[in-house]
């Protein structure tokens, strides 16, 4: 008994110590990845899309096939921009409030896309469409 409450012990000290200090620089890149891991796993299709798309865009001749994929990539980005919205800005602003700080997080669907392999391209696209979808 005295040993499986030590073992409990143990498990519960390395969890303490894999977490980051609440509102250092180091907990806020612990959060941010923890938060865009979660939502890079539930958009996998959507993502891996657009990083294709990017790599069309990267060949030198760029045939009607990769024009006729654009409708599908602004629906990429739509989906992407709505769950973005819905589930990372409100974990990453409840991380922010946390600390007492609110920090820009505009940037962080382009930073999260590059991370993923989306070619410049692409973000060119999304950070343009991104300035369209607020001002409306």
């Amino acid at each position: 008994m005295r040993f499986a409450a030590g073992l409990v012990g143990l498990a519960m000290l390395g969890a303490c110590a894999t977490t980051p200090e609440p509102c250092t620089p180091e907990w806020v890149e612990w959060k941010s990845e923890k938060i865009l891991k979660r939502f890079a796993i539930a958009n996998y299709g959507e993502v891996k899309r657009l990083r294709d798309f990017s790599e069309s865009l990267q060949e030198e001749d760029i045939g009607p096939l990769t024009a006729l994929r654009i409708p599908g990539m602004i629906e990429d980005f739509k989906v992407l921009a709505h769950d973005f919205e819905a589930d990372v800005l409100p974990a990453l602003n409840a991380a922010a409030d946390e600390c007492g700080s609110v920090q820009a997080l505009a940037p962080a669907l382009t930073q999260f896309l590059r991370d993923e392999g989306v070619g410049e391209d692409v973000l060119e696209w999304v950070e343009l469409l991104t300035v369209i979808a607020v001002d409306f």
